[in-house]
């Protein structure tokens, strides 16, 4: 059990606001696109066309549209039942991944292919074809992974047979919480019943990975009603669980003004629940994967970590390390030594694409500095472990120098048995799993350059 390995001590100790790492430098490092005439971003441009798209991509679709408004979301949305929106919306992706084909110059292959949101489930059956037929021309192979947001409320047994028709192999259930008062204060009603009808008929349609998401820390929130609704969710044994920390940030996500802060659970409380979580998780077979995320061991996901596989990226773990073109507005794509961002506002991402301009707002171009502590970074989040040989190899470094200040900060974690450090390498212990946001921040030099942490959500 969980509390025979962790004191609470230790959690209070770690409990801090860190990055989630889905990249590193992370978004809030990036820089604003001043005009498509901006240096890095003409610069970034002229690469793309000189590489040709080599190799294959993993393609993310955003759809921001949502029929209704949860009011924990701090997603990039648009709140309509109008489904003509999504219409003129799926004319501007196929405008956007047009003006790649022509940067690029040549055919891209998808390797995999990813509809978040917003609710993706919120396009009617056709869209859903529309959308697909974008891209099937690119995405020939049967072992593409086509994933898929789900939106409870907007699927019934029909759609999921279409859904998996259209070639998608994995989703995931946006549940959150069981209780209905919890569900009432945040917006978004679902019974139980409802939910397990669905990933029953899921599992009769053979999708080779069913996710269930759910957060801790919602309001009105008890230790007790989520064990609750912990029981109910690991009696449906869906191949993952997510398991996520809500972060309350009113100032910034406007939809949280409409939750009242003293109904959310304090620190303490969430880490109760956290507490509980992992013991129900471990009880029932399903192993940690790392940060938020718990599989069954037949899972792909269970087994890449053991050998190694396992990569982290905008999406969270994954097993592809391929470059990322994010299609809509607001996506984030990350190829070789670049990041960069699509227009958020909706109007300004049409008005980009009707001048025929890749709709980019933000760019990070990542130096080596950069490039290394990424590897640092996504080798701890995925791996758990670090050769300095390799890396020494690879950069031209002598790891013990480059990093003398960084591994001085580990003495700590080692004192309190959550990493092993020796002359050659680092170890993430098993205790030391659950603490990896807070051990890779030790080796992100931007925290170091400012330290303001207010708009991350705590490790815990």
């Amino acid at each position: 059990m969980i509390k025979t390995i962790i004191e609470k001590e230790i959690l209070n100790k770690y409990e801090v606001k860190g990055p989630r790492y889905t990249s590193y430098p992370t978004i809030n490092n990036f820089n604003d696109v001043l005009g498509n005439e901006n240096k890095s971003l003409t610069k970034m441009l002229k690469f793309f066309g000189h590489i040709k798209a080599q190799k294959p991509i993993s393609l993310y679709v955003h759809i921001p549209f949502c029929d209704s408004l949860c009011y924990y979301c701090a997603c990039n949305k648009i709140i309509t039942k109008n489904k003509s929106h999504a219409d003129i919306y799926l004319d501007y992706i196929q405008k956007e991944w047009e003006l790649y084909k022509n940067i690029f110059h040549s055919e891209i292959e998808i390797n995999s292919l990813h509809l978040g949101g917003g609710t993706p489930t919120f396009l009617t059956n056709e869209q859903l074809r529309k959308l697909i037929s974008i891209f099937n021309p690119h995405s020939t192979s049967q072992k593409i992974e086509r994933s898929i947001e789900i939106d409870p409320r907007t699927v019934n047994k029909e759609r999921l047979r279409l859904i998996r028709d259209l070639g998608f192999n994995r989703i995931s259930f946006g549940v959150q919480d069981l209780d209905i008062s919890v569900q009432r204060v945040v917006n978004r009603e679902q019974s139980y019943e409802e939910i397990c009808s669905l990933i029953s008929a899921a599992k009769k349609e053979k999708f080779h990975s069913i996710n269930i998401d759910l957060i801790y820390g919602l309001p009105l929130q008890t230790k007790k009603s989520f064990s609750t609704t912990l029981k109910k969710i690991i009696g449906l044994k869906p191949d993952r669980i997510a398991l996520y920390s809500y972060a309350h940030l009113p100032k910034i996500f406007k939809s949280q003004r409409s939750i009242e802060s003293d109904g959310i659970p304090s620190s303490n409380e969430k880490i109760s629940m956290l507490e509980n979580a992992i013991d129900y998780f471990n009880d029932a077979g399903y192993e940690y994967i790392g940060m938020d995320h718990f599989a069954l061991p037949h899972d792909e996901i269970s087994m890449a970590k053991k050998q190694g596989r396992l990569f982290r990226n905008f999406q969270g773990y994954t097993l592809h390390n391929d470059n990322i073109v994010g299609l809509g507005a607001s996506s984030i794509s990350q190829y070789d030594s670049y990041y960069y961002q699509n227009e958020k506002n909706i109007k300004s991402y049409y008005s980009s694409i009707d001048n025929n301009k890749v709709p980019i707002t933000k760019l990070f171009s990542l130096n080596k500095d950069d490039l290394l502590r990424r590897e640092v970074i996504m080798k701890l989040m995925c791996q758990g472990f670090i050769d300095f040989k390799e890396l020494e190899n690879i950069y031209n470094i002598y790891f013990h120098q480059y990093f003398n200040y960084e591994l001085k900060l580990l003495d700590e974690f080692q004192k309190d048995k959550l990493v092993k450090a020796s002359k050659d390498s680092i170890t993430i212990t098993k205790k030391g799993w659950y603490f990896i946001r807070s051990i890779a921040m030790v080796f992100d030099s931007y925290l170091r350059s400012s330290q303001d942490l207010s708009r991350f959500s705590k490790v815990f």
